[in-house]
């Protein structure tokens, strides 16, 4: 999309399995995750040439949910297998892997921490807040929504 002028500038067709898309802001280059196959992968594709997997990751051992572009160009991915991932693409390698509960979300705030949020143990909605230089969880609430904006509201 062009986002001054709010045109599609080009399109791309992708497996339906895709649950979500993110630049990887190169402007050649976007990463999606799967959610409904047997492999888990990320994937980065080549937007010159489309429908060109260039690379593709594994990891995860569930469905992976989304994906956020971190402001130093990994990604995080977070997924049904209760786990946070952060993912160095150049490497083509999981560089972090965190445990925690099923997540659904993820973003990352000014601060550089990270927020997820998904379902806890007995369904509970949490949010959590995770320092990725320590690997810690350092701040942990159940907001009592259901989506992402309620958390990052709460913690602008």
């Amino acid at each position: 999309w062009d986002m001054e002028s709010g045109s599609c500038v080009s399109t791309m067709s992708l497996p339906p399995e895709v649950l979500s898309v993110i630049s990887r802001g190169d402007g050649r280059h976007v990463v999606s995750c799967c959610g409904f196959r047997d492999d888990f992968k990320l994937r980065l594709w080549d937007l010159d040439a489309p429908r060109s997997c260039v690379r593709e990751m594994s990891g995860h051992s569930n469905s992976v949910n989304e994906l956020c572009m971190l402001r130093d160009g990994r990604v995080a991915s977070v997924s049904d297998d209760s786990t946070l991932r952060v993912w160095d693409l150049g490497r083509e390698s999981c560089v972090q892997s965190l445990s925690g509960s099923m997540m659904s979300d993820v973003c990352q705030l000014s601060t550089g921490q990270v927020v997820t949020s998904g379902h806890g143990s007995g369904g509970h909605h949490t949010v959590r807040v995770w320092d990725l230089s320590s690997g810690m969880i350092v701040k942990s609430f159940s907001p009592g929504g259901s989506n992402l904006f309620i958390a990052r509201e709460l913690l602008a």
